[in-house]
């Protein structure tokens, strides 16, 4: 209520103002001067009437317009802001799988760059699905997605999940994710650490010599376009081989 009236008395003075404005002063107060000193006659009161009305009229509008355009300069100048800060904060991000084997345990990563110049924020990445599902012999309890945990993460004994938190990546550097861990189990592999909603330690995935499987991710941030990515992982006798599928 209280806005209301402090527009109202905004709207007021501003046509008080321009009405007294064009009484007093301009083309036509010099008009008006010029017709009684030349004719020795007032303006008759019908004409100062109407010539009132009018004035208001016009004031009426000017004090609508100049809102109107100071309304329309401010968002303007706000959208043009908006759009320079998008611009300053968008980055990209690019992808490379690689693995590390030690003591016959090979670790599947995936090194999250920033290409851009600016921090990408809130970066998440993502196990959408894996194709064909497991069946329960393969041991993987099919709960997707899962989030896919940085290198650096471990399990603890006494809590039932790891930490899973968004990560933030400074410009041109690399944050790598671990997507998976494989040995050798019985006459094939297990392919652990997909599983993040559990202990690590529990749950994996088990696959036989020569079955493909087709894993599905997905990459989002705060400020970069999401990335949408499929590995296919196969096992031989030299170990558990993850490529991007092309």
């Amino acid at each position: 209520m209280g806005q209301f009236l402090k527009a109202i008395g905004w709207f007021a003075v501003s046509v008080v103002t321009q009405v007294a404005a064009y009484m007093t002063g301009g083309v036509v107060a010099a008009a008006v001067f010029v017709y009684e000193h030349y004719s020795g006659k007032n303006i008759p009161m019908d004409a100062v009437i109407f010539g009132v009305a009018a004035f208001f009229v016009v004031a009426c509008f000017l004090a609508w317009k100049k809102e109107f355009d100071g309304r329309n300069e401010l968002q303007e100048r706000l959208n043009k802001a908006i759009t320079h800060d998008a611009a300053g904060s968008h980055t990209t991000l690019s992808v490379a799988l690689y693995h590390i084997d030690r003591n016959g345990i090979r670790t599947h990563r995936l090194g999250v760059k920033n290409d851009g110049s600016v921090v990408a924020i809130n970066v998440k990445v993502s196990l959408l699905d894996i194709s064909p599902r497991p069946s329960e012999i393969e041991m993987f309890r099919n709960d997707f997605p899962y989030r896919v945990v940085k290198d650096d993460a471990t399990w603890s004994r006494f809590h039932s999940t790891i930490p899973k938190e968004y990560v933030d990546i400074n410009p041109h550097e690399k944050e790598p994710f671990r997507i998976a861990v494989s040995y050798p189990w019985q006459d094939g592999f297990l392919i652990k650490d997909l599983d993040t909603k559990k202990n690590g330690d529990s749950y994996g995935l088990y696959t036989a010599q020569g079955k493909e499987w087709l894993l599905m991710y997905e990459i989002t941030s705060g400020n970069a376009p999401p990335i949408s990515l499929s590995f296919t992982a196969i096992a031989d006798s030299q170990g558990l081989i993850i490529s991007r599928k092309s």
